[in-house]
Formats: C-alpha cells, sequence, structure tokens
C-alpha cells in the first residue's frame, strides 16, 4: 500500500517526538495508531495529529477539559476546518471562522513569537527592540483582518508574584498603507544560519495602544525598556518587524506571502475591513476590558531615546558566538515543537486562570474587610456622639482615647488577618503551579516512551513483511517485493 502525503506527515510528526532520524518513507506501509497511544481519537484525521496528541496531554493536569481555557482548543479546531476532505489546502490563509474570532479565547491565522521591531526616531536614527510578540488575524471569506503588536510589562508597585500586564498595539487594516515581505539578510556572521524574514509596515495613522482598564502605565525597571520601546512604537507609522527564524514554517511563509500581497501598493481596492469581534476590547484582560490609551494622560511623551533591551537573537559583529551543538546531536534532526509549543500556552493559559482568580479573591476580601472597616466607624461615630450628651468634658476625652485605642486595636487585628490570608494564597498558588509542572513534566516523559515503543513495533512489523515477501534471484541477489 503506498504512502499517501498525510501519513508520511503522520510518521514524520511521530518519529520526531522520539527523536528518530526518518529512513525510507516512500515504502513504509501505512499503520493505525495503537489506542494506548491515541485514546481520544476515534475520528482519526491525519492532519489532526497534533491537536488530538494537545488535547490528550493537557488531560494529565488532573482537572476537566471545560475547566482548561478553551482558547487553544477552538485555535487548533478552527484552523482543521479548512483541511477537512481537502489534502491540499494547507497553505491557506483562512483558517478560522470568523463568528469565534474572539481576542482572548480564539488564536491567530499567524503567531510570531520573541521578535525584534526597528523603526526610526524624531531624529532618523534607527532604534531597536527585542521580545515584541505579532499575531495576524485574516479572514479572506469575511475579509476581515487585524494586526496585534504585544509584549508583557512587569506592574509596578506589585508585590505579587509573576504580576504582568500585557499591553497591545492594535493596527487595524483600514489605516495601512502597504505590507512588504522580504527575505532580510542573515542574523549573524554564520553563513549557516537562516536569514529573517522582515515584515514591513507602513500605516496612515499611529497605531493604538491598548492598556487594562484603569492601568497605570508604570513599569519595573526591568520591562522598562520593552515599555518604552512600545510606547515609541505607538508614535509611529513605519517600522519593520524582523520575524524569529525559529518560528518559520512552509505553511507560515505561504500565508505571509498572501498578507504581503492582499495590502500590498498594488493591490489597493476591497482590501479587508477590521473584525470587529477580534477588536472587541470589552473581552481582553479574563473579561475585565481594556481602553485605548492616550499617551498625553497616561504616560506624557514617550522618551526619544528608549532604555531597549540588548539582542539576545544575535551576537554583535566581531564576536562568534558560544554555542555550540552537541556531539550527539543530529543536523538533519528536524523537531516539530507544535505539542510543546501548545502545552505550554495550555499551562500559561491556566496560569494565568489561576492569578485572575487569586486577584479576584483578593479584591473581594478587600471589599469585604473595607466593608467591616466602614461599619466600625460608623458604630464608634455613633457611641461617640450618644457619651458625648451624657458626661462632661473630662469624662469626654477619656471615652474618645478609649476608643481611639479600641480603633487601633481592631485595625492592627484586621492588618494581621488579612496578612495572613495573602501570605497562605501565595503558598498555595506556589504550590499548585509546583505540582502543575511535576505532573506535566512526567506525562511528557510517559509519552514520549509510549511513542518511541510504538515507533519500534511498527518498524519491525514492516522490516518483517518485507523481508517475509523478499525473493531470492538466480544470482543470489536478493530482491524485495515491494
Amino acid at each position: 500500500m503506498p504512502v499517501t502525503p498525510r501519513s508520511h506527515q503522520l510518521l514524520l510528526a511521530v518519529l520526531s517526538l522520539c527523536q528518530c532520524r526518518p529512513v525510507e518513507w516512500w515504502d513504509f506501509p501505512l499503520y493505525p495508531i495503537p489506542s494506548r497511544l491515541w485514546p481520544c481519537a476515534s475520528d482519526f484525521c491525519l492532519h489532526r495529529f497534533p491537536v488530538r496528541c494537545f488535547w490528550w496531554s493537557t488531560n494529565v493536569l488532573g482537572r476537566s477539559r471545560d475547566h482548561i481555557p478553551q482558547g487553544i482548543d477552538e485555535a487548533q479546531a478552527n484552523r482543521d476546518e479548512d483541511h477537512d476532505g481537502d489534502e491540499n489546502k494547507d497553505d491557506d490563509v483562512t483558517l478560522s471562522d470568523p463568528s469565534d474570532c474572539d481576542t482572548e479565547t480564539v488564536e491567530p491565522n499567524i503567531s510570531y513569537q520573541n521578535n525584534a521591531v526597528t523603526w526610526k526616531d524624531d531624529t532618523n536614527q534607527t532604534q531597536h527592540a527585542d521580545g515584541i510578540h505579532l499575531d495576524i488575524y485574516l479572514d479572506s471569506l469575511a475579509n476581515t483582518s487585524l494586526f496585534k503588536l504585544y509584549c508583557n510589562i512587569h506592574h509596578k508597585g506589585s508585590k505579587a508574584k509573576g504580576q504582568k500586564h500585557t499591553i497591545f498595539l492594535f493596527i487595524h487594516p483600514e489605516s495601512v498603507r502597504a505590507i512588504t515581505l522580504d527575505s532580510g539578510r542573515s542574523a549573524g556572521p554564520s553563513s549557516s544560519k537562516p536569514s529573517r524574514q522582515i515584515l514591513s509596515f507602513s500605516i496612515a495613522q499611529q497605531p493604538s495602544l491598548i492598556i487594562p482598564k484603569g492601568y497605570v502605565l508604570e513599569s519595573k525597571q526591568r520591562s522598562k525598556g520593552l515599555l518604552n520601546a512600545v510606547l515609541a512604537l505607538a508614535n509611529v507609522t513605519d517600522f519593520s518587524i524582523h520575524l524569529n527564524s525559529s518560528n518559520i514554517t512552509i505553511p507560515k511563509q505561504t500565508r505571509l506571502e498572501s498578507v504581503a500581497r492582499i495590502f500590498s501598493l498594488s493591490s489597493a481596492h476591497n482590501r479587508p475591513l477590521t473584525n470587529k469581534r477580534c477588536a472587541n476590547l470589552e473581552s481582553l484582560y479574563g473579561g475585565r476590558g481594556g481602553e485605548v490609551a492616550h499617551l498625553s494622560r497616561d504616560v506624557g511623551k514617550a522618551p526619544i531615546q528608549a532604555d531597549l533591551p540588548p539582542s539576545y537573537d544575535e551576537p554583535q559583529r566581531g564576536q562568534v558566538s558560544n554555542k555550540r551543538r552537541r556531539i550527539d546531536s543530529d543536523v538533519t534532526n528536524d523537531k516539530s515543537p507544535t505539542v510543546h509549543d501548545d502545552l505550554f500556552k495550555s499551562i500559561r493559559s491556566h496560569l494565568d486562570g489561576i492569578e485572575s482568580r487569586i486577584c479576584t479573591h483578593i479584591d473581594g476580601m478587600e471589599g469585604r474587610i473595607n466593608t467591616r472597616l466602614d461599619s466600625i466607624e460608623d458604630r464608634l461615630k455613633q457611641l461617640e456622639d450618644k457619651v458625648s450628651d451624657a458626661v462632661d468634658v473630662d469624662r469626654d476625652q477619656y471615652i474618645l482615647e478609649e476608643i481611639g485605642e479600641q480603633l487601633d486595636d481592631c485595625i492592627t487585628g484586621v492588618k494581621i488577618e488579612s496578612e495572613e490570608l495573602f501570605k497562605a494564597i501565595d503558598d498555595r498558588a506556589d504550590m499548585t503551579i509546583e505540582r502543575l509542572e511535576q505532573e506535566v513534566n512526567e506525562r511528557i516523559d510517559q509519552l514520549g516512551e509510549e511513542v518511541k515503543d510504538s515507533t519500534a513495533e511498527l518498524v519491525e512489523e514492516s522490516l518483517k513483511k518485507k523481508l517475509v515477501n523478499a525473493s531470492l534471484r538466480i544470482d543470489g541477489s536478493v530482491f524485495l517485493d515491494i
């Protein structure tokens, strides 16, 4: 039985998880996946392999599937809708249905993490920033799109662990003059390192800076440079995104070329409009909502020379990278990080949900404490009014001092109780995170062992069948009947 493109891709994905090198793919028969390796894929399709494998992996977290944020499942399902019944649609741009394009629950069509961005400042000097993420939402059927640049900022004044906020730059398609895609140049002195793709934007108006409602744009020192870079980008209309080469795949390359073709200068008619669902600010930040920041009101004028973080992707000119390939590593071993990336996104979403619930609980507890303090103050005022009419001035002074002492005792008790509750919440969150990390690592190891065993069995069975069908020629050579 000849190998189909789908079976070819499946075997590549399975062997990449086991860190195996590919062998003569063309003459391998197609084998079903064992039920112990694929317990949830009753309606097996090849292009659903990363999605099914990821869903099965997320079940090891010990919670129901509905509890985990469904953004990844919905995004992967939307990606697969356009592949059903057609093997040649892997490079199609439209991967999601516009009705499901929720900013917080649906992933973009194209997503690039940890990119470098360059732009010209007021003095025509080239500025550079790393760690900027890019999401592209494009639906050719509904003719809508949206572009997002974003990064995580550590909020100044917060003592909670991992207290970060994501700030966005929304680029609406109506404001885009042109988008160009360039293969760029090599990112380092070594000619073997792949060149970076450069996506250049020219827009008619500045991007919209999106922040959480009521959020003051103040950052801790470690992310201050990144915040300044985003503020500087919010004041320019021309910039270039140097895409992370580790994210480059053939389908993504095809989709990027489609984006550049749709928003080229020669294609100025019938361009996409803003996707209202994806641009809905009320769905951001766990439902708390976001707002468009006004720089003059919220942060003032951004500095001309931003304190940008150093580049970690490219060594400086004249320097040789200290990175060396391990002796036992294989140059041709091209691992597919789909499962690991999706699992990491699931863990990150799960931890964000825990953080959101903790913040909600703390906010509710703070409200109850404030209500209790207000009630105590009202009762003390009533008591003060009653006793002031019944006693003389000396007695009044004594009672006021006693009331003040009691109030101080009450406030001290409330503070101690609040600190104990906050400490207990922090300890519980740390324990939960450690438990999740341990369970995920154990499940990944178990999955790798099962895939290795299954792959060895498949290869051994295939070789046995070929040897059984082998025939001996007259000259003594062996002929394999394929």
